[in-house]
């Protein structure tokens, strides 16, 4: 009956994390999402900034934004940041940008 027991939990714990890490890969942002909510809080049409250097570390997403008045450096949680940290909504986040 322990065994059963423990094989049980076991299994649970593997389809719980397997589970999170796909709703997370789910939540990463895209360069068209990226470009989108980026020139909106700078204040860009989407079709004057330029996304690149798209990288993830301990769940934030970190990308630059090329615009016509410079190049900013921003981040945004995504993954398992974006769905334990603040819910599964990532849209509720906007990124923060510095001017570099």
């Amino acid at each position: 009956m322990k065994k059963h027991f423990v094989l049980i939990l076991v299994s649970a714990v593997i389809v719980l994390v397997s589970g999170c890490a796909s709703v997370a890969e789910q939540y990463k942002p895209n360069a068209a999402y990226l470009q989108s909510r980026t020139a909106n809080i700078l204040g860009f049409n989407p079709d004057s900034v330029q996304i690149s250097n798209i990288h993830e570390d301990d769940g934030i997403t970190y990308y630059l934004a090329d615009t016509p008045k410079g190049r900013y450096a921003c981040h945004k949680p995504s993954g398992v940041m974006a769905v334990v940290g603040i819910g599964v909504s990532t849209d509720t986040v906007s990124p923060m940008c510095q001017k570099q």
